[in-house]
């Protein structure tokens, strides 16, 4: 897997890294392997991606490689932005080192035709998100927001500021720590076809 830091405004963006040549191609023939041949159908009312299937396998082979990145990227977050503040956990006194509370959670995640997600931080119990492009071919991106106060929840054409991208290409994605500047939104309007990422997370589970 090869990491390579966005050059974006660190006071609008927080830092993101963009990955590429993420997945070994077993583990991408795995991963496609469990796309449904069905289109999405989403229930009625329902407003966000389809969980397709938990990944164990990629959970197993990526849990030691991101919990072994987490804290250089932390390192690096404090050290390059004067604003970034972590997104309050339940317990001040985590440290990188207590590997027991952390938890790495993979899943095939597709994105129904038509859905547009509003503008979001991720959670807190998020301290890591891992997000790689998996099919088709040609999809729309995440998009990544600058943050600003009101921004949230709303929809991607409201935001008034250029956003920015990774553009969508498979076995690439990015990486960002959860906090109060990682506004993010993600949308399947543009092309005829179901869209489908592998959504990796590192979890902190402390009390």
């Amino acid at each position: 897997m090869k990491i390579k830091k966005k050059q974006w405004d660190k006071d609008k963006h927080g830092l993101v890294w963009e990955i590429s040549d993420v997945f070994r191609p077993h583990e991408l023939q795995y991963i496609q392997s469990q796309i449904p041949d069905k289109k999405i159908v989403m229930p009625k009312g329902i407003q966000t991606s389809y969980n397709v299937t938990r990944l164990p396998l990629i959970e197993e082979s990526y849990k030691p490689i991101l919990k072994h990145l987490y804290p250089k990227l932390l390192e690096e977050c404090i050290r390059e932005s004067t604003i970034f503040s972590p997104i309050s956990r339940s317990s001040s006194a985590w440290t990188p080192t207590d590997y027991a509370n952390i938890e790495c959670e993979a899943r095939l995640q597709g994105t129904a035709q038509g859905l547009n997600y509003p503008i979001h931080p991720d959670m807190c119990e998020k301290i890591l998100t891992f997000l790689v492009y998996i099919h088709p071919e040609v999809q729309e991106p995440t998009y990544f927001h600058a943050y600003k106060n009101n921004i949230e929840k709303k929809l991607k054409e409201e935001d008034p500021d250029p956003v920015k991208y990774i553009p969508w290409k498979v076995n690439t994605g990015y990486i960002f720590l959860a906090n109060e500047r990682s506004m993010h939104s993600y949308a399947n309007t543009v092309h005829g076809t179901d869209r489908y990422v592998v959504l990796g997370n590192l979890l902190f589970n402390g009390k």
